[in-house]
């Protein structure tokens, strides 16, 4: 049976204050990470429910009992639940990286894969592998980069691509966007002084592990929008080339379904959950019962603005995880 779920809407955050190129103008790393802090919040579960070895470029998963797999693919216990196995080369100005995640059943389930030109280091080891780190804040410095993640069919499921288009100015430069093998946003930056961007119509049906979703969308903006930087401001422009406030400007870059998506790529997993001691809920026991007492009396509320600012970071950046039962 197709499994229901809510479809989230998905805001990538605001960098409001910076006079540089943040989280608002549509990045490599502001879009990776909405998909992508699924993926590692799962992996850190596997850590916690499963047993893990580590060989060289490997990680290994493996239970002590037989376990069976979201897919139904039933494991034998003391082998592998899950393999990731991690390798990389860079050849020249050419770096390549593959990891592949290898499911219940043994198989590929998905791969993420990325390629560099105009780099002179490796851009992960295998300390950055172990900790699922995805380094790709320097994008804009490369000639070209891609990052994709390959479904079990070689299928794109995310993308990004980076091209310099000008040799004497590396500011130059086009990025797209792609969602499930289709281009759905091109950004295009001059001189890191004009951003402009390009939306494109979304088509595509997705049938894997018992989640199905048909997505058919026209472009967000039929003509292009932009955001002009100078030495003290940011000024953003819709379609009709009116400055717009940036949370309007911000309502052009919702994505829909990361949830769904990444849900149904890791149904070749076991089911996880992250386990939670009261040791370490301690503290955040602490600081919600001063915060509740400073509301009461009405005192020390910058205090507890602070409090909150810190959790809502903390969530974004999974260091707490909502498990409630809705």
């Amino acid at each position: 049976m197709d499994k229901i779920r809510i479809v989230f809407l998905l805001l990538f955050s605001l960098n409001v204050g910076a006079l540089e190129l943040g989280p608002e103008f549509l990045t490599a790393k502001s879009y990776s990470d909405q998909y992508r802090s699924i993926l590692v919040n799962k992996l850190k579960q596997m850590d916690q429910n499963f047993i893990r070895d580590i060989n060289g470029p490997e990680i290994r998963y493996i239970s002590k009992e037989d376990t069976t797999c979201l897919d139904g693919t039933k494991v034998e216990k003391n082998q592998a639940l899950m393999r990731v196995i991690f390798d990389n080369k860079l050849k020249e100005d050419k770096y390549t990286e593959v990891r592949d995640y290898m499911g219940c059943n043994g198989k590929v389930a998905f791969q993420e894969y990325i390629e560099i030109k105009g780099i002179n280091q490796a851009l992960h080891n295998l300390s950055d592998f172990y900790a699922s780190r995805l380094k790709l804040g320097a994008v804009k410095n490369y000639k070209n980069f891609e990052y994709t993640l390959f479904d079990n069919q070689g299928e794109r499921v995310f993308s990004i691509t980076n091209e310099v288009l000008s040799k004497e100015n590396k500011n130059n430069s086009e990025m797209n966007f792609f969602l499930n093998n289709q281009l759905f946003f091109k950004r295009i930056i001059n001189n890191e002084k004009w951003i402009t961007y390009h939306s494109y119509p979304l088509s595509f049906s997705m049938n894997r592990n018992g989640y199905s979703i048909n997505i058919k969308s026209a472009g967000r903006f039929q003509r292009p929008i932009m955001a002009h930087i100078t030495p003290y401001n940011i000024e953003y422009y819709n379609e009709d080339q009116e400055r717009v406030a940036l949370a309007k400007f911000q309502e052009n870059f919702t994505v829909n379904g990361f949830n769904f998506i990444m849900d149904s790529l890791l149904a070749y997993y076991p089911q996880t959950s992250f386990v939670t001691s009261n040791l370490q809920s301690s503290k955040l026991l602490t600081e919600l019962r001063d915060a509740q007492t400073f509301l009461i009396n009405g005192v020390q509320l910058n205090l507890v603005r602070n409090l909150i600012e810190e959790y809502i970071e903390a969530v974004q950046k999974g260091e707490i995880v909502d498990n409630r039962k809705k």
